[in-house]
């Protein structure tokens, strides 16, 4: 099975394995849900701006916007692409539904 459109754009990875030393003890928060980072949380960082997110709540705000695909989407605390301008993350244009504040 192949991974979801936004793995493959913006893959998920613990917020311990960012390399952040001056937050892994605290400090960095997600900025749509206000909570607080965990060592072992999923996180997904955007490439065009380098802001950290709750793996859900970026995805979240990804299949709510309506831009017609990832490149053209935007970071909900910067409003910066959310990918960097390489074309990653076109194929994500279906997927529209109808109805984490670090420093980077």
């Amino acid at each position: 099975m192949s991974p979801h459109p936004i793995d493959r754009a913006l893959p998920a990875l613990r917020f311990d394995e960012l390399g952040l030393p001056d937050l892994a003890h605290g400090g960095a928060w997600c900025a749509v849900c206000l909570d607080e980072f965990e060592g072992a949380a999923e996180v997904r960082r955007p490439t065009g701006c380098g802001h950290v997110f709750h793996r859900a709540c970026l995805d979240r705000w990804i299949l709510a916007s309506p831009a017609a695909a990832l490149a053209l989407r935007t970071c909900p605390l910067c409003r910066a692409p959310l990918v960097s301008g390489d074309g990653a993350g076109d194929e994500l244009a279906p997927l529209l539904i109808p109805l984490c504040f670090a420093p980077s």
